[in-house]
């Protein structure tokens, strides 16, 4: 697609340059000639696939532009045509011929297109070949030369010219290259038509451009069809090519006939669309002349260009000839032009000739020559090529046909001379050779015969000769000798026979006799008895020679006696080597190099674990051998391969056996080589090694272990041969005599020891002789002046036939040890004075556990001394001892005695020791066992009183409890950071800020700032650093904001103590503390602060309002004191002013009371329709005062709820109030009750001034009003709503407003639990009864403090109920069985049985799984109330018990254990807000 849309681009470009004036282009008429060069450029750039498309649209545009009804635009068009069609083939067939001559192209060309596109090959990247520069350039100059000879060759000026050079220099030029290289040669033939054109022809550049294209196809179809015909696999086409009768005949065809029709056909076209020549008579110039051009001028330049190439070499004398011979061609050719018609014959044979001698070079040559002499006279009006002006086309033509057919017969002429001189040439080498072989042969024969007297003299053989039909046998001296005849001895057939053993007479005879009826030679060998009585063997092969007449028998006899002993002895030895082979489990075999056959005895086949039926090979074998050793194994193989003089093979390896196991071989062999040293065979012994290689691994382990021992035995030790020379000294003798790291092995002792004292020189000797020479303690005076202790030892060693071969000197160092020794009684002592001194206890026990030692602080831990040897003190003098928990630990489980049984340490074990006055201390034991020979036999007991620190750790974590507690409860972070680089931070309580676990979490002071949040983070660390760089500054105080885990933002408070050293703050210990709460109520306090003031001002307002009415009442009241009708009306204001501040004034109380959770709701079982009503009652005044059309819809069936008819109607009506307040008049208010499943809703509609969004969410809050302004006209303090919500979440219900906007009316929805309908449920009776029944509750009290049970139990009697009290779990148990309670109040933490303890023994009774158990504790946190309801539970409450909620509970029905859940005491009916 790029190549066609280049091609397009390239053909646009060239038409508008074209269409450019003259004056603009500034090409002049070359101006015109640009898209001819377009055609060339795209034609060659696209190819046929994508070229032809543009040069298409480009022949359509000159179509267009040129006015066709005149020649020359005709030819114009012909021309582009021709043009573009030239490139486009020309880039076709250079690709075609490299394809077929380039095998490098065509592997790259036959590649998958994908991966020619992904990576295209440096073959088809470089399609262009650039010749050499001055080639290209002499190209150009010879075309130019040439087409100067022809044009001054032409007979009739503006015709056709005899004959066409440049034409056959092009189609060589085209011969001698690479199809690669084409395009440059074409390029180059262009040049030199364009600059003849400019010299001679002036043809517009546009025609001189389809000339060549014409010429330019001509020389491309003689070029390729030459090639195919001629050498269709050679790149380039060497001269030699045309030396045959075939090639010259095909050049001459091809070159000279075919070829030239292309161009003749283009160019008479153009000539005849130009109106220049009729077509046909320019076609028969055209053809002839560049045909007889092609004939003469490309074996010309052939010729020269192989004698350049210094190819072309002759004699002297054959340069003579061959000018001679051409001379005389050149003055006969002239002398027949000139009317010496005769010599035209002399011509003819002298051409001929030089084609023969001289071949195509001198034919071409000679040729040339004689076509410029016709040529040249022809011009100049002399010969028979001449006439008047009217008969010189046809002399034109008869002088090409003359040319022509001499042209072709010399090309032939010379093929078949060239082949002739190949033929002789090949005739004198076969001749050379055969007389070579015949002088080899007779010399190869005689040498022959020396070597067979050779042979046989060598091989003690000897030659006979006998005639079936003739009783002689004729036999040499050498056969006669082999029998013990004399030499010259005649013998006959018969006598022959004698001269075999008769044992093998018979053989022999049966061998002639077979020979002589079958013809096939026989070979035999025999006994043959000696004079002297020995017998030889004798091998004796012959053949019956027909063609001797009469038919002989010619036969050798020789002397084998030597080879059949060796054969015997062999024999012997194969079977004993068999045998030996067969016993040491060795396997043999044998590989054969020429054939690739391998042999393998039943050893190696078994050792292998082959089948038998298995075929060997070496590719069978090496599959065998383990993957690690096989290259080893190859690599050997192919090193013996390539080294002549490397015959050994021995190598040890691994090999796979069938079985999976893994079997080591040991691998010996040898190779046979040729006289060239090829290896021809190899053979060899194979044995597993397998028990070998383990025997020698556990040798070589336990020599590895000796040597081992001796080098970190606590003794020197070395060995010495009968020389005193070292075989082998441990690291300890090289330590202990200062040697260092000094090569021993090999010297003598005295060398290394010069002035070593006599006696042990003594030793030594009786050392060799065989005496062991010994000695426990003996002391040596060091040359320092100290004594050193030796324990030593010289010992014999003797060789594998019993003899002394040398001795072992073993020596210890007992110096060390004697020093211990007397150290050990020393400090014995000392550390008996220290240990009675210690503040702690130590005591020491044998084996049994009897106490051998003990230190006085010992005795005062115990509170008494231990009697040496009771067995009754065993392991411990405490007569009894305790674990941390009370347990009893008898003696024979203390650590003690698991230290001597076991043989274990125990590090800081606790026990507790009862001394004999009662008391009982805590102490920590470290125990170690005494170990001697691996046996224990004793142990020592170092223990301390810890008592006073197990009770300081039992505060301390009483205090850190409390203190974890605190902070718990607190909600802190608490940190302590240490300030120095590198230092840790300790940090917990990090949920309690961040909402995160210390686990997991970077707690680094780094980690912590990206945490602040970044508009607080620069002030804090400013403010820290401050803190910190102030030496006077001991503490920190910080507020800012962190990112919670949920992505929240909390505000903290940071307080922290600064510690110093040194005037550096070096820690930072504080505690962070979320305040978000407080921040937010703080804002809220604000909020209700400006509230509070805008409701003071609102309540003002509101209080005068009524006022003024009251005091203008009382003023009336005075000045009508005698009108009655005033006084009565003024009355009427007053009241009604008076009520509306009554009903502030409560509304004000509510909102106290709902604040401090004083109200208290009257909850009883009512119908919701009650409310409603009075609530409509309530509100009616003002609906009508303000003339609203109102609605209420009510169900038929009444709806029954748990709440306080007059708080209800309090609900309704304020919503009632409002919605009449905040409409219009003439509005429509709606009240609807609705059930849905288990709840009531009652909705209040109005259409009224409706609700701001915004005002929504706040519409309930605590004087929160809509409208502010001073022109509102409702009134109000805004917190009528706010107790609605109130009283609405007090019975358990919810409220919510929704208006469309201002204007568009409210909706007030309140939802409400409804009871189920029970048939008398609301009677009075029911309640009643209830009363009654919770009357008669029989309670039980448990509570250990005495007052709070009996103040309880009285509360309870005063409401009717039965009551015993308990103050103790176990105690509680015994009075429940006894007085079998509903109801079962109990304490927690009580002495004797806890509340948990009790209340499952209770449970575990049948009478106790129906009563209700109540916990009344002090303890309220979440796990208590879990581990209330685990232990059988039924509530939890917690102290001080609200008498409310008691009621509550004692009302509430109970239905067994399923009730039983872990809730918080919530308010229900009767409770007080909290």
């Amino acid at each position: 697609m790029n190549r066609s849309i280049t091609a397009f681009l390239i053909v646009a470009a060239a038409f508008a340059c074209g269409r450019l004036p003259a004056h603009v282009s500034g090409l002049g008429a070359y101006a015109f000639a640009a898209p001819f060069f377009a055609a060339a450029a795209a034609g060659w750039y696209g190819g046929l696939r994508s070229g032809a498309p543009a040069l298409t649209l480009g022949l359509a545009l000159l179509a267009f532009d040129l006015h066709l009804d005149r020649p020359a635009d005709r030819a114009a068009l012909l021309a582009y045509a021709v043009i573009g069609a030239t490139a486009c083939g020309l880039r076709r067939i250079v690709r075609l011929e490299r394809f077929r001559t380039d095998p490098e192209f065509r592997a790259a060309a036959v590649q998958p297109s994908a991966a020619v596109a992904a990576s295209p090959p440096a073959a088809l990247r470089t399609e262009i070949e650039f010749p050499s520069p001055w080639l290209l350039a002499g190209f150009v100059a010879a075309n130019l030369a040439a087409a100067a000879v022809g044009q001054g060759l032409k007979l009739i000026p503006g015709t056709a010219i005899v004959f066409y050079p440049p034409s056959g220099i092009f189609v060589a030029a085209l011969l001698l290259t690479v199809p690669a290289s084409w395009p440059w040669w074409i390029a180059g033939a262009g040049a030199a038509e364009l600059i003849g054109n400019a010299w001679w022809y002036r043809n517009p550049p546009h025609l001189a451009l389809a000339y060549f294209a014409a010429n330019a196809a001509e020389a491309l179809t003689a070029a390729v069809l030459v090639r195919r015909a001629v050498a269709p696999r050679a790149r380039s086409l060497p001269a030699a090519r045309f030396e045959t009768p075939a090639a010259a005949f095909r050049f001459t065809l091809l070159a000279g006939a075919a070829a030239p029709l292309v161009g003749a056909t283009l160019i008479a076209a153009i000539d005849a669309l130009l109106g220049k020549h009729d077509f046909a008579a320019a076609w028969r110039l055209v053809w002839l002349g560049d045909g007889t051009g092609l004939l003469v001028s490309a074996p010309l330049t052939v010729a020269a260009v192989e004698a350049w190439r210094g190819r072309a070499r002759i004699s002297r004398a054959a340069a003579l000839e061959f000018t001679a011979t051409c001379g005389l061609t050149i003055t006969a050719a002239a002398a027949a032009l000139q009317g010496l018609l005769p010599t035209v014959y002399v011509a003819l044979p002298a051409l001929v000739w030089t084609a023969v001698r001289f071949r195509i070079r001198g034919a071409a040559v000679v040729l040339a020559a004689v076509l410029l002499t016709i040529a040249w006279f022809t011009r100049s009006g002399i010969g028979e090529f001449t006439g008047p002006p009217e008969r010189m086309h046809d002399q034109m033509v008869a002088l090409q046909v003359f040319l022509g057919v001499a042209a072709s017969t010399a090309l032939i002429v010379a093929g078949l001379s060239a082949l002739h001189a190949r033929a002789g040439r090949r005739l004198r080498t076969v001749n050379r050779l055969l007389e070579r072989r015949v002088l080899a042969r007779t010399a190869e024969l005689s040498l022959s015969e020396r070597r067979l007297q050779l042979a046989l003299d060598a091989a003690r053989a000897g030659t006979w000769e006998a005639a079936p039909t003739e009783p002689s046998f004729q036999a040499d001296n050498r056969a006669l000798a082999l029998h013990g005849l004399p030499p010259g001895t005649s013998l006959t057939p018969e006598a022959g026979l004698f001269l075999v053993h008769a044992d093998d007479r018979a053989r022999v005879e049966s061998a002639v006799r077979r020979t002589l009826e079958t013809g096939a030679p026989y070979r035999v060998e025999f006994r043959a008895p000696q004079p002297d009585g020995s017998t030889r063997w004798l091998l004796s092969q012959a053949e019956l020679r027909r063609d001797l007449a009469p038919p002989r028998l010619i036969g050798l006899v020789q002397d084998v006696t030597d080879r059949k002993q060796a054969e015997d002895d062999l024999r012997q030895a194969e079977q004993r080597l068999r045998l030996a082979l067969e016993g040491a489990s060795v396997g043999s075999w044998c590989w054969y190099a020429d054939t690739g056959r391998s042999t393998w005895d039943d050893q190696f086949h078994r050792s292998y674990g082959f089948e038998p039926r298995q075929v060997p090979s070496f590719d069978l074998w090496i599959a065998a051998v383990h993957p690690d050793d096989r290259t080893r194994l190859t690599d050997r193989i192919a090193q013996m391969h390539a080294a002549a003089g490397d015959d050994r093979w021995e190598m040890e390896f691994r090999i796979v056996h069938p079985s999976l196991c893994v079997r080591w071989h040991y691998g010996l062999g040898r190779c046979e080589r040729d006289d060239v040293g090829r290896i021809v065979r190899m053979f060899g012994i194979d044995l597993d090694i397998t028990d070998r290689k383990l025997h020698d691994e556990r040798l070589r382990a336990d020599e590895e272990r000796l040597r081992r021992y001796f080098d970190h035995a606590p003794a020197s030790i070395a060995m010495f041969d009968r020389d005193m020379r070292y075989l082998y000294a441990n690291r300890r003798w090289q330590a202990d005599y200062e040697l260092g790291d000094r090569p021993l092995v090999g010297r003598s002792h005295y060398e290394v020891f010069p002035d070593i004292p006599d006696r042990w020189r003594k030793v030594h000797r009786r050392g060799l002789q065989g005496e062991v020479v010994a000695e426990d303690e003996d002391s040596f005076d060091r040359a320092d002046g100290s004594v050193q202790w030796l324990r030593w030892e010289v010992r014999p060693w003797h060789d594998a036939h019993g003899e002394v071969g040398g001795i072992i000197i073993y020596a210890e160092d007992l110096t060390v040890r004697k020093r211990a020794e007397e150290e050990l009684r020393h400090s014995e002592k000392r550390w008996r004075t220290l240990l009675s001194l210690l503040p702690v206890g130590v005591y020491a026990c044998d084996a049994e556990g009897l106490i051998t030692y003990f230190n006085p602080r010992a005795v005062e831990i115990w509170g008494r001394a231990p009697a040496p040897g009771d067995r009754d003190e065993r392991f411990c003098c405490a007569l009894r001892l305790f674990h941390v928990d009370g347990r009893p630990l008898p003696h024979d489980q203390t650590p003690a005695a698991a230290a001597l049984r076991r043989g274990e340490s125990f590090r800081n074990e606790e026990v507790v020791i009862e001394r004999p006055d009662g008391s009982r201390v805590v102490v920590a034991v470290n125990i170690d066992p005494i170990v001697h020979d691996g046996a224990v036999v004793g142990m020592i007991n170092c223990f301390a009183d810890i008592t006073d620190r197990k009770q300081a750790e039992t505060e301390l974590r009483r205090s850190d409890d409390r203190f974890r507690r605190a902070a718990d409860a607190a909600r802190l972070l608490m940190y302590d950071v240490a300030l120095e680089p590198g230092g840790k931070a300790e940090v917990f309580g990090l949920a309690h800020v961040v909402g995160e676990e210390e686990r997991g979490t970077d707690l680094s002071s780094d980690g912590w700032h990206a945490r602040i949040h970044p508009d607080d983070l620069p002030g804090h660390l400013k403010h820290l650093q401050s803190c910190l760089d102030d030496e006077g500054c001991d503490s920190y105080l910080a507020n800012y904001r962190v990112r919670h885990a949920d992505g929240s933002w909390r505000f903290v408070e940071d307080q922290a103590s600064i510690k110093r050293r040194d005037g550096a703050a070096r820690r930072l210990v504080g505690t962070i503390r979320d305040i978000t709460r407080q921040h937010d109520l703080e804002e809220q306090l604000r909020d209700a602060d400006r509230k509070k003031d805008e409701f003071l001002a609102t309540l003002a307002h509101e209080l005068r309002n009524p006022l003024a009415p009251i005091r203008n009442g009382l003023q009336v009241m005075k000045l009508a004191a005698g009108q009655p009708g005033v006084v009565a009306e003024s009355r009427v204001v007053m009241e009604r002013q008076l009520e509306q501040m009554a009903r502030l004034i409560d509304d004000l109380m509510d909102v106290s009371r709902i604040t401090r959770g004083k109200i208290v709701l009257q909850r009883a079982r009512m119908n919701l329709a009650d409310a409603v009503r009075n609530a409509i009652d309530a509100s009616r005044p003002l609906i009508e005062a303000q003339e609203h059309a109102f609605v209420v819809d009510l169900p038929a069936e009444p709806i029954y709820v748990d709440g306080d008819l007059t708080r209800l109607s309090q609900v309704f009506a304020n919503l009632l109030n409002n919605a009449a307040k905040y409409t219009p008049k003439r509005g429509n208010l709606r009240l609807t009750v609705e059930r849905r499943d288990a709840e009531v809703l009652v909705v209040v509609e109005d259409d009224g001034v409706g609700i701001p969004p915004a005002m929504l969410d706040r519409v309930f809050d605590m004087f929160a009003q809509i409208d502010r302004s001073l022109e509102r006209s409702q009134g109000g303090l805004g917190i009528g709503l706010n107790i609605v919500k109130r009283l609405v979440g007090k019975h358990g219900g919810e409220i919510t407003a929704e208006s469309a906007g201002p204007g568009q009316g409210s909706k007030f929805t309140v939802r409400l639990p409804v009871l189920p309908t029970v048939v008398g449920a609301d009677s009075p009776s029911g309640s009643e009864e209830k009363a009654a029944s919770a009357a008669r509750r029989r309670i039980l009290v448990v509570d250990d403090n005495h007052d709070g049970a009996r103040s309880l139990a009285l509360m309870l009697n005063l409401t009717g109920n039965e009551t015993r009290t308990a103050h103790d779990g176990l105690e509680a148990v015994a009075a429940a069985e006894a007085f079998r309670p509903d109801v079962i109040l109990m304490d927690i933490g009580m002495p004797r049985l806890n509340g948990y303890d009790a209340c499952a023994r209770i449970r575990e009774q049948p009478w106790g799984k129906e009563a209700m158990i109540v916990a009344c504790t002090g303890w309220g946190h979440e796990d208590d109330r879990r581990r209330a309801a685990e232990a059988g539970f039924d509530r939890h409450l917690t102290k001080p018990v609200d008498p409310m909620e008691l009621e509550r509970l004692l009302l509430a029905p109970r239905s067994g254990a399923a009730s039983r859940t872990v809730l918080r005491a919530t308010p229900v009916a009767g409770s007080t807000l909290d």
